[in-house]
């Protein structure tokens, strides 16, 4: 709808999208690229297998139905991101999870990158480096990496309020300047309602 209201369905308009992945089905994907005009998807897995159910909480089977799903939509031509999240607490599921990816019949038409993370606090260095090191060989070591990286990524990543033109739309339809400001009171519109306040 907000495509149709807009005008944007004869521009030049593109979305990406950060979902889970579950609720995926060869309709849904096509809905995705023809109506939404979703070019690029992230989908992040945790763990592999039983730890992924674990932590994402979405029953038993869930980690094979979203690969399934996976498979989709990398086969209706959008750019798939996959993203392992990793700790020192989780550095052996992750190896485990690698190795399961680089035997994926569409191995070559993902891109998996790990992202170290933290929960509110200052992780020991070394422990965050050693692990660094592992995860980053094994993806060089099943090709999903070109070049060998040692150490944690640093780079600038600028507000995406920054970019004109760009929106972030959340589950509630609830639309975003930034990414990271994601509670209702930064909110610059609705597309239920189809308002925009850029000056917000």
């Amino acid at each position: 709808d907000i495509l149709q209201t807009d005008n944007l369905a004869k521009s030049k308009y593109k979305a990406s999208i950060i979902t889970n992945g579950y609720l995926i089905s060869k309709k849904l994907a096509t809905q995705m690229v023809d109506d939404w005009k979703i070019y690029k998807a992230q989908i992040t897995l945790d763990g592999y297998k039983n730890e992924y159910e674990r932590v994402k909480g979405l029953g038993p089977g869930s980690f094979e139905r979203v690969i399934h799903n996976i498979d989709i939509i990398v086969s209706k031509g959008i750019k798939t991101n996959i993203r392992l999240n990793f700790d020192k607490s989780n550095v052996s599921e992750l190896k485990k999870l690698i190795e399961y990816l680089s035997r994926l019949p569409f191995k070559d038409r993902i891109r998996v990158y790990a992202a170290p993370i933290n929960h509110g606090h200052v992780e020991n260095l070394s422990d965050l480096e050693r692990g660094t090191k592992e995860i980053y060989r094994l993806l060089h070591d099943y090709g999903f990496m070109n070049k060998l990286q040692l150490l944690p990524r640093t780079m600038k990543t600028p507000c995406s309020a920054s970019y004109p033109g760009y929106y972030m739309i959340n589950a509630d339809g609830l639309i975003f300047k930034c990414d990271r400001k994601l509670l209702p009171e930064n909110s610059v519109g609705n597309v239920f309602t189809q308002t925009i306040d850029d000056n917000r």
